[in-house]
């Protein structure tokens, strides 16, 4: 059941989302305020609720907390290891300075990394740094019933 209490007015990028996503799949004969509310008894339940979960999961992808990445002093490139679960990524951050060189891969079956904003869904990738923290992110190329192991090797210099 759906509660027809009217929720106070968000600004919020969700929510103007989720208006705009659910009143994407409204028949062309039903009414929606400026606000974004139905003025008819029916809402398009299916169509709703998995743009409702795609939302969230969207979400919960950008408000996971990523593991820093630090070399041992003096060394300028490391190996992590770990276990990519089937639904879900592990997420790493590198910290770096403008002008240097990082390179990345990524060792294991069926897994790929991701560096935000530069590339998506390799075994490596290299390139020049900005001064900033990059998001890298490590998971499985076609999903499995499983957890597998990687190995995500860092270097900038």
């Amino acid at each position: 059941m759906i509660s027809t209490r009217r929720r106070p007015r968000s600004t919020s990028l969700e929510d103007s989302r989720l208006r705009t996503v659910c009143c994407l799949f409204l028949d062309s004969n039903r009414d929606v305020s400026p606000e974004g509310i139905i003025r008819t008894p029916q809402l398009p339940g299916f169509a709703c609720l998995a743009a409702i979960h795609l939302l969230v999961a969207a979400g919960t992808a950008q408000a996971q907390s990523c593991e820093p990445i630090q070399f041992k002093r003096g060394h300028s490139s490391g190996t992590v290891r770990g276990i990519a679960p089937p639904d879900d990524v592990v997420c790493y951050e590198l910290r770096t300075s403008a002008g240097q060189r990082a390179d990345v891969s990524v060792e294991g079956n069926n897994i790929v990394l991701s560096v935000s904003g530069l590339v998506d869904g390799r075994d490596q990738y290299s390139f020049t740094t900005e001064k900033k923290t990059y998001r890298i992110e490590v998971g499985q190329l076609m999903r499995s019933i499983s957890d597998e192991p990687f190995a995500l090797t860092v270097s900038v210099r």
